[in-house]
């Protein structure tokens, strides 16, 4: 079993400079990797939305930064991003964050359901 993360922290700090912002803190991004070794990938891409769209690890761009390290999580795992999928990531991301979503098991059947249809 390849227990290598699908994206290390340190893209995700980059992505997040590209967005204009600055980590504040990483404790949360680790988690997320951690507790994502080993799982499927729906449940690899819950644990960073919440940890990036709840948590706020960056100065700025947290919901942008959450959306797109989704989004390229999916595509290096091989999961086909069909149209209408990444707006409905999109606004689950900005649900989360507005909600403070912290269940992932729900997030990770919204995650589904955005790139599945079902």
């Amino acid at each position: 079993m390849n227990l290598k993360p699908i994206i290390d922290e340190e893209e995700i700090k980059e992505l997040n400079r590209r967005f204009g912002g600055n980590i504040r803190y990483d404790s949360s991004i680790s988690f997320a990797i951690e507790a994502g070794r080993g799982k499927f990938i729906y449940r690899k891409i819950a644990l960073f939305l919440r940890s990036i769209a709840v948590q706020h690890p960056f100065t700025d761009a947290n919901k942008r930064t959450a959306l797109a390290v989704a989004l390229l999580a999916a595509e290096r795992s091989g999961i086909k991003i069909a149209d209408g999928s990444a707006g409905r990531i999109s606004k689950i991301t900005k649900k989360i964050a507005e909600t403070n979503e912290e269940n992932t098991g729900k997030i990770e059947r919204w995650v589904r359901y955005a790139f599945e249809g079902r």
